[in-house]
């Protein structure tokens, strides 16, 4: 297979405190949330599902929260502008104790009317469930019985993803514990929770190709196909494992293997599969880790027939060698046509003598090479105090990027963030080449200086200074003078962005403090 992508941590430091005037420009918007970010850090566990990203740009997100009553789920709506829909629950915030008292969610989807299809399993009886909620928040007791489908499997069970069908009926998957074997399964409901009898049998699939078959996610091809995604475990290794069923819930023979297909890095070494994607190719793109060395990032590229693309790398599959020694993939999203987004986990310097992991996104061509058009090197590390950043989601909106952010600190304390990215707006790479203005040296270990490039600075002007998170750090007025002079000793080392106002002109330069 093609030899790893080696991306060693003083690599990425230094992408991360560099830009090129090529690359796509991001920054955190600091008009969401507080400076961009929404954090809570009374939801102990994180925010553990999948989010829901809506038309409307409202995000649908749960969490889990310790309290004195025990362990239970809340629910979360926010604006755009990242405050809390006040139309959701009490104050945008929807808490069932009773039906949620020590439940894990997976995901939250959407039906064509708007109503949500949740699902989660309990930690008390181990048992799954699906629920569906009104616009509002309640419990909508017309679905299931009194709003809830109970998963028919009585030990061991998980529910991990679900597919919204064109008329609304719904397909799930997960994964339970079954006489020393973990075995997959399918279900598939009607629009209002009740099983089809037409899918397998009595609505119900049960699948175990191996010891050990686990389902991460699902996908609906062009043909009503549905993709499974996940591991299967074959000789007490784990693999990648891909497999396709018809829409009566039979193997599709036509796929892979007669229906399936297991992927491995290398010879006697695990691998493990989270997120996937089918991609606007009908190409399907499965991210995770291999056990390789020490766990490093992997991705795979399948053709529609469950083949491996030749043409995504030199043979389909790529490993990532990211920070020291450990580091998985957790997501994959659909950049462009061509392009995708990955985020993941890895883990890149030491606090108070714990590995310290940071959450990455990185941007890859069609052809799986990083696109040095994002960012900077097609890579951004997202740096926070927290001991472990786990990335949950990632998601990705006409020129505005999410993604939500496990963080567990040191002892007991967690919280979660969701960080909004903007891309190429307002500080596009159009913009700062057009730039009238210049600011020398660059990058600068203490002062800068800023010139017109055609003339004197003219007039009374408005020097602004943003740093990469769009919190302004400086900002002074200064009349007419041949040059401007700042002081950035105190300044941290990182990008900044500099913002010359005149009148109602506004020019902007980047700039990095070493």
């Amino acid at each position: 297979m093609k030899a790893p992508v080696v991306l060693y941590f003083t690599f990425i430091l230094i992408i991360f405190l560099t830009f090129s005037v090529s690359s796509q420009t991001i920054r955190v918007d600091s008009a969401y949330g507080e400076n961009g970010i929404i954090s809570i850090p009374g939801i102990q566990d994180g925010f553990n599902s999948f989010p829901l990203l809506q038309d409307d740009g409202t995000l649908i997100i749960s969490g889990g929260l310790v309290s004195d009553s025990g362990y239970t789920q809340r629910f979360y709506k926010f604006k755009d502008s990242g405050e809390l829909d006040s139309s959701f629950g009490v104050g945008g915030i929807m808490e069932n104790y009773g039906l949620f008292h020590d439940y894990y969610m997976f995901f939250i989807k959407s039906q064509s009317d708007g109503r949500l299809i949740v699902g989660g399993a309990s930690n008390i009886d181990e048992k799954a469930n699906i629920f569906r909620l009104n616009h509002d928040g309640s419990i909508d007791n017309s679905f299931g019985n009194m709003g809830v489908f109970e998963v028919p499997i009585v030990f061991a069970t998980e529910i991990t993803d679900a597919i919204i069908l064109d008329n609304d009926d719904i397909i799930i998957g997960g994964g339970y514990f079954k006489s020393f074997d973990t075995d997959g399964f399918l279900i598939k409901l009607t629009k209002d929770g009740t099983q089809d009898q037409n899918f397998g049998s009595n609505g119900f699939v049960d699948f175990n190709f191996f010891k050990y078959s686990y389902v991460s996610k699902l996908h609906l091809t062009q043909e009503n196909k549905i993709i499974v995604t996940g591991s299967g475990n074959i000789g007490n290794l784990d693999n990648f494992l891909v497999a396709r069923f018809l829409e009566d819930g039979s193997l599709d023979s036509d796929f892979g293997d007669d229906g399936y297909t297991l992927i491995n890095f290398e010879p006697g070494i695990s691998s493990l599969g989270f997120g996937s994607l089918l991609d606007n190719n009908q190409k399907i793109v499965i991210v995770g880790y291999t056990d390789h060395d020490f766990s490093k990032s992997a991705i795979v590229r399948l053709n529609s027939i469950g083949s491996i693309d030749s043409t995504f790398s030199d043979d389909g599959k790529i490993y990532f060698e990211i920070g020291l020694d450990y580091s998985y993939f957790r997501k994959i999203y659909q950049f462009t046509s061509n392009e995708y987004l990955v985020s993941g986990l890895s883990y890149f310097n030491k606090v108070n003598n714990l590995p310290n992991f940071d959450s990455f996104i990185l941007k890859l061509s069609e052809t799986g090479t990083l696109d040095n058009s994002f960012y900077d090197s097609g890579f951004m590390v997202i740096e926070n105090p927290a001991i472990y950043d786990d990335p949950i989601g990632l998601f990705y909106n006409d020129k505005v990027l999410y993604t939500n952010i496990r963080n567990t600190g040191f002892g007991n304390m967690k919280s979660s963030s969701i960080i909004k990215f903007l891309l190429d707006d307002p500080s596009s790479k159009n913009e700062i080449e057009n730039s009238e203005f210049e600011a020398f040296p660059n990058p600068t270990n203490n002062y800068v200086i800023i010139k017109s490039k055609n003339s004197n600075v003219s007039g009374n002007v408005v020097i602004e200074i943003y740093n990469l998170y769009g919190k302004i750090v400086y900002k002074n007025k200064f009349e007419r003078q041949e040059s401007i002079m700042i002081d950035f000793n105190n300044f941290p080392t990182g990008a900044y962005f500099i913002v010359k106002r005149s009148g109602k002109n506004k020019e902007l330069t980047r700039i990095i403090k070493n």
